[in-house]
């Protein structure tokens, strides 16, 4: 298009030149893509051709190493091919000496099971390979078309890098063995402990290329440092010096054995007609490795997902991309992996290196056309000549320097990044990779799980400890009742849990129980399950086994639950009744104290602690700003009762002749609200005080009441939304019983609003609606005013017991915040009312 734009332009007569001056400036524009003539073949080829060496470790597969090349040879045209038209990337595609040690780990074990048909051994390899790189494909397709790329992340780090520090070492083992000609613990052996039978000779020219391999691997490495084209240059000037050494010694030096085995031509053909034998003697229950498949699939599948989420920060995005979506890279490459396996080529992955040195020189986006041309014209002409001309030392040490990368950065540099007990795992996983590969993973997932299971229970169970002595329900006592539970609140442990329990950590929070009972003082163990979500069921029957070995105690003790979630409730009371026991289970943490605060000071009276009988309980404000409800008799209260009893203190003081309760009976009305009749709701506007008499109502609490806070992020998955399934501490439904108060808060707010201001006043934070029959006495907040105005005493008194309920509330909320983990000094007002909270503020 811009050829024929300039072309355009121009015009007229001078047309030609124009042409010639846009093919110019054409090809001057894109000089630096020719480079990929000289960068392909110097990057593809020698891993190329160490690649087929690698799928030729067996013995039986040796001879036919130069069909094999011939095979890869044509892998990296079609793949070079099929990378023009998909993928996001510029770049081309590259064999994984991974996959070459999986198919020459294949190719031995099939080695045994084609003795008695020599001649169906390597068609049958030949066939199975493309087979395998099917599969692969359909792995990486699904994952990028199912958009599974997620799933990577609960692949364990250990075993993701062990499996690569492993690969390396399989990788390191293979091309130390294709420079020296024979495994490495053989050439030791033959070396130093056996006679050889080679002559010496033979083990010096082993010995020779093995250093040779590494020195250049090394080599390799400081220049790649040094600049981005000097491994490919060290390259050239090696293979130049290899020629000149021979030319000078007249074919001597360097020996023949140095080079790998080629002796005749080969036609491109070659690999398809072994194929075709294949075909017509395919013996899958000979060629096929099953459980070496599927290791190799799962395992190349997460690696090569992996890899493509890296490469976008290497790799340019084609002309027209402004971002890579990877699930569609991953489903692309899928696609190349099968298009590659139905042209009877190995696996390969995207490019990387190639890239790079392209985009150093600041390249276009032709190149892939150039290498593409390069890869076309060794596959026909065959490369033959390469691999006679360039010693085998040279491909090995290409791989090795491969090899010795990944394991510096994932076995050696990971000691640095990760906890030592982590990095034993991956180190372990990694020599068990390298002895087996499909075992060594099973066996990297099993220790991170086992390490998992052991660090896990360490940080869930019981996270914070107490007694009835620092916490107490919200039932406010007398006095000496308060001084009572300081005294003996010891009795009483609270355990706080946290996390999903299972049995590693279900097991060390039953061990804390039992560490309790060492007192033996302790009679009641309460364990709250608020921020518990879940639990297995090995934790289940664990709890109820601890219940029973409590009963049977010599202080007889009690172990109450609370705070659990509907799923987990039903479930302990099943293992429960399965048992034949009984589980003692409360809603929450404060009904749990409650009952244990009534247990013990039952049992003080019981042993003579307590002189007379217990005093009925007081009122105090809970978190929906309304009080909570006094025990009262059964019979239905007078107001002057419950009055008398809700300032029995500040009447004592303040208000002896009660003329407080006489003037506020004036103000009084009787309110009867039938089932499910709305008593208030929540925003609008506070303007009257209802005392619940009789029956029940329920408050409920929008969760966009709560007013600040920061809201736990809790696993949900174990709960039931259907059946309204919350934490305990979310709920925001709660029956109030008789003696409840409603509004009294928001009258001493609304005293402190400007009239002239133009606010809409206090506004109520919660909904009441009547459960049953109800009755309510009701104070408007008019009347009240005028009687403040006119009896300085109705003030005194009320403002002095809701000024006391207020400031006991706020400290209890900074207790709380304290014993939840918040920060020093901070205060926790999040429960109060809007109005309340900018009072207190």
């Amino acid at each position: 298009r811009m050829l024929a734009e300039r072309l355009l332009l121009r015009g007229g007569a001078g047309g030609g030149a124009a042409k010639d001056d846009s093919w110019w400036a054409f090809l001057r524009e894109h000089r630096s893509d020719w480079l990929a003539l000289l960068l392909g073949p110097a990057i593809s080829v020698p891993f190329a051709a160490c690649y087929a060496a690698l799928v030729c470790s067996p013995v039986a597969l040796q001879p036919y190493f130069p069909i094999v090349l011939q095979q890869i040879m044509w892998s990296q045209f079609a793949g070079a091919v099929l990378s023009l038209f998909m993928g996001q990337f510029v770049t081309t595609t590259n064999m994984d000496p991974l996959v070459a040690i999986l198919f020459g780990q294949m190719a031995k074990r099939s080695e045994m099971l084609f003795r008695g048909e020599p001649a169906a051994y390597f068609p049958n390899m030949l066939l199975v390979m493309p087979l395998t790189t099917g599969l692969l494909g359909l792995a990486l397709y699904a994952v990028g078309r199912l958009r599974l790329a997620f799933m990577l992340r609960f692949f364990p780090y250990t075993v993701i890098g062990g499996f690569l520090a492993g690969s390396g070492v399989l990788i390191l083992l293979e091309s130390l063995k294709l420079a020296a000609g024979c495994e490495v613990w053989d050439l030791a052996y033959a070396t130093f402990w056996a006679q050889p039978a080679a002559g010496v000779y033979s083990l010096t020219s082993n010995w020779s290329q093995l250093l040779l391999a590494m020195l250049y691997s090394y080599l390799a490495g400081v220049a790649r440092e040094a600049h981005t084209f000097g491994t490919p240059i060290l390259l050239v000037f090696c293979v130049a010096a290899s020629i000149c050494v021979e030319l000078f010694s007249g074919g001597l030096l360097p020996p023949r054995d140095w080079f790998l085995s080629f002796p005749d031509e080969v036609s491109p053909w070659a690999p398809f007609q072994h194929m075709a034998e294949g075909v017509t003697m395919f013996r899958p229950t000979k060629s096929i490795q099953v459980e070496l498949i599927l290791s190799f699939v799962t395992i190349m599948t997460v690696s090569w997902s992996i890899n493509t989420l890296a490469i976008k920060k290497l790799v340019p995005l084609r002309r027209g991309l402004r971002q890579c979506d990877e699930q569609a890279e991953i489903q692309s490459l899928g696609l190349v992996n099968i298009s590659l396996a139905a042209l009877g080529c190995h696996a390969s992955m995207q490019s990387f290196k190639i890239p790079m040195m392209m985009r150093e020189v600041k390249s276009g986006d032709l190149w892939p056309l150039f290498n593409l041309a390069m890869s076309l014209l060794l596959f026909v002409a065959s490369p033959r000549a390469i691999v006679q001309t360039v010693p085998r030392f040279l491909f090995a040490g290409t791989v090795v320097r491969l090899a010795s990368d990944l394991i510096i950065e994932w076995l050696i540099e990971a000691r640095q990044r990760i906890a030592p007990n982590e990095w034993w795992i991956l180190a372990l996983t990694a020599l068990a990779i390298a002895v087996n590969l499909s075992l060594g993973v099973l066996f990297g997932l099993f220790m991170t799980l086992v390490h998992f299971a052991v660090e896990y229970s360490g940080i869930t169970g019981v996270v914070r400890s107490g007694s009835l002595r620092e916490v107490r329900s919200n039932i406010e006592r007398s006095r000496e009742e308060m001084s009572l539970l300081r005294q003996h609140g010891h009795g009483v442990q609270i355990h706080w849990l946290s996390g999903y329990l299972f049995f590693g950590s279900v097991t060390h929070a039953m061990d804390e129980v039992r560490l309790t009972l060492e007192d033996w003082n302790v009679g009641i163990v309460v364990l709250d399950f608020s921020m518990v979500p879940a639990m297995d069921a090995s934790g289940v029957y664990a709890i109820i086994d601890v219940i029973e070995e409590l009963r049977q105690s010599p202080q007889g003790a009690t172990l109450v639950l609370c705070g659990l979630v509907r799923r987990l409730d039903l479930a302990l009371k099943n293992a429960a009744e399965h048992k034949g026991t009984e589980a003692l289970m409360f809603h929450n943490l404060d009904m749990a104290l409650e009952w244990c605060e009534a247990h013990l000071l039952d049992s003080l009276a019981a042993r003579g602690v307590v002189s007379r009988g217990r005093t009925p309980s007081l009122s105090k404000i809970n978190s929906a700003g309304n009080i909570s409800g006094m025990m009262v008799s059964d019979d239905e209260p007078s107001f002057e009762e419950l009055w008398s009893r809700l300032l029995s203190q500040e009447l004592r003081q303040l208000d002896p002749e009660r003329r407080s309760i006489r003037a506020l009976q004036e103000a009084v009305q009787i309110r009867t609200l039938r089932p499910g009749e709305v008593a208030f709701r929540f925003g609008d506007k506070a303007d009257e005080i209802l005392i619940l008499v009789k029956g029940s109502i329920e408050v409920t609490q929008p969760p966009d009441a709560e007013i600040g806070g920061v809201q736990p992020h809790l696993p949900r998955h174990h709960l039931n939304p259907q059946k309204g399934d919350v934490y305990v501490f979310e709920e925001r439904r709660a029956p109030s019983r008789r003696g409840a108060i409603f509004g009294a808060v928001e009258y001493v707010v609304s005293c402190r609003e400007d009239p002239e201001s133009g606010d809409d006043g206090v506004i109520l934070q919660s909904t009441g609606t009547a459960i049953n029959e109800a009755k309510v006495y009701v104070l408007p907040f008019l009347k009240i005013r005028a009687l403040e105005q006119r009896e300085k005493l109705v003030a005194l008194v009320l403002r002095t017991w809701l000024s006391q309920l207020t400031a006991e509330a706020l400290l209890r909320r900074c207790r709380h915040s304290v014993h939840s983990g918040g920060p020093p000094g901070s205060m926790d007002i999040a429960p109060l009312p809007g109005g309340l909270k900018r009072e207190l503020s």
